[in-house]
């Protein structure tokens, strides 16, 4: 039985909230697994279900095709990248990566795309949900070029499929 590390008192299983931000725009994600104590009721939440949150979150500002400055900087921050390493990746330098996520400069859709396909990668088949694969929203490189010529508004509020 799992023990609080705080009061010692036993943690049971429960679920809780957790808001992301995207630039302005904070996105709350329900159902994110976590452990409360009896005593303390203190929650616990592990890192890799909070990974899974921001990664469901990153899928949503993809499929929404905004490629602007918040966008690019949140995928940046979810691939755990600094902008040198970033831009040396893409073959652009740290400035230009800086003037695009401060909005000083309109974001390279390509490299947007790329920024995209590579945070796709980081979730697995089983970590999207599949309804939104069999609807064919499974992002690929065309299905990003669509989505990008056609932005749609982050939804503010998500439950985390468990």
């Amino acid at each position: 039985m799992a023990r609080c590390s705080l009061c010692a008192k036993t943690l049971k299983p429960t679920t809780t909230t957790q808001a992301v931000k995207v630039g302005r725009v904070s996105v709350t994600v329900t159902g994110v697994p976590a452990l409360r104590c009896t005593g303390c009721r203190e929650v616990f939440t592990d890192y890799h279900d909070l990974k899974r949150a921001e990664l469901r979150v990153a899928e949503l500002v993809i499929l929404s095709g905004y490629a602007n400055g918040d966008s690019f900087r949140f995928l940046r921050h979810t691939l755990g990248m600094r902008a040198n390493n970033l831009a040396r990746f893409m073959g652009t330098t740290p400035e230009t990566i800086s003037r695009w996520e401060r909005g000083t400069r309109p974001v390279d859709v390509m490299t947007w795309i790329v920024l995209s396909l590579l945070v796709v990668g980081q979730i697995s088949h089983d970590e999207m949900r599949r309804d939104d694969i069999r609807r064919g929203r499974d992002p690929d490189a065309r299905k990003l070029l669509e989505v990008v010529a056609n932005p749609k508004a982050l939804p503010t509020r998500i439950r985390l499929a468990s």
